[in-house]
């Protein structure tokens, strides 16, 4: 039980540390969120290469080129969708996720003995009964 609450203790200062270390090279949470914000009116520019046809000024002659032809702006909704998803996923907007745990019968009575101890954030109230 000891090792399971030390356990949790030092994901949680890893955590922390984690956190500190990103907030240390600007990756805070605003900008975080400024990033995304992007991510979520995304777009994107198509290259192709296509033939054209041109004038040859010295010759005056018109001929056919390979050259290199950008698309306007457009809608990337790959981007945006996953964008949206991540979005929806950080607000809590989905159910959770189903996982499976299995354990043996020392363990799960270790966890449940982690629960019991563990702090209750909640009033208690006393009964007492009269004993004679």
């Amino acid at each position: 039980m000891a090792d399971s609450i030390d356990g949790l203790k030092a994901a949680q200062e890893a955590l922390t540390e984690v956190q500190l270390a990103l907030d240390q090279m600007g990756i805070s949470l605003i900008y975080l969120a400024k990033k995304h914000k992007k991510e979520l009116n995304a777009k994107e520019t198509k290259i192709f290469k296509g033939k054209v046809l041109k004038l040859n000024p010295q010759t005056k002659e018109v001929v056919e080129v390979e050259e290199i032809i950008y698309s306007k702006p457009l809608i990337s909704w790959d981007i945006r969708q996953k964008a949206r998803q991540d979005a929806h996923r950080l607000r809590g907007d989905y159910p959770p996720e189903k996982k499976r745990f299995e354990a043996d019968q020392d363990q799960l009575h270790e966890l449940m003995e982690a629960v019991r101890q563990a702090p209750i954030e909640r009033e208690k109230t006393e009964v007492g009964i009269d004993k004679k």
